[in-house]
């Protein structure tokens, strides 16, 4: 694969070689990153893994955004919707979690979207409080809180993973 294993200069990628795409090995799998597409070697063959296009292609995201949607589902019940600050809170961080995910992804610089995963992360510690308050409140009943609070959680996972990949990968030119 490529011009080597480690610190090849360049790999074939869907057939086509791709120059600068770099090859670590970890175990018995290589990955070629820094093109457009991701081709892992596993048990001898090629798997072609396309890179996202758009922020809804990321899980992070797509999370965050079911998260959202609970939120707000939450939120229009007639009782929560009397207190209009919590009701503001929660779909503010609600909301601040899969906008920093979408604001991050369409910068150009890995470090900078990282910073957004990270903020995004903050947002999504918040709505976990806020649907814990929100269940001694008695607005937030047991399902939704574990809905809830599972998806903060998985979103938080992926964007804190998706980080640590940008944070050890070099920027595409």
């Amino acid at each position: 694969l490529g011009a080597g294993v480690q610190g090849c200069k360049g790999a074939w990628v869907r057939g086509a070689w791709v120059r600068g795409a770099r090859c670590e090995v970890r175990g018995a799998r290589c990955e070629v990153r820094g093109a457009r597409y991701e081709v892992r070697w596993r048990d001898h063959c090629l798997i072609p893994c396309r890179m996202a296009k758009d922020f809804t292609e990321l899980a992070a995201w797509q999370l965050a955004d079911e998260l959202r949607r609970l939120v707000i589902e939450i939120t229009a019940t007639p009782t929560v919707a009397r207190d209009f600050r919590f009701c503001n809170q929660c779909k503010d961080a609600a909301r601040s979690a899969a906008s920093n995910i979408a604001e991050g992804f369409g910068r150009y610089k890995h470090r900078e979207f990282a910073r957004f995963l990270r903020i995004a992360m903050g947002s999504l510690k918040e709505v976990a409080d806020l649907l814990i308050d929100g269940h001694e409140r008695c607005y937030v009943n047991e399902a939704q809180l574990a809905a809830g609070l599972r998806l903060a959680k998985r979103s938080k996972s992926a964007c804190a993973r998706l980080a640590e990949y940008l944070d050890r990968t070099p920027d595409l030119n």
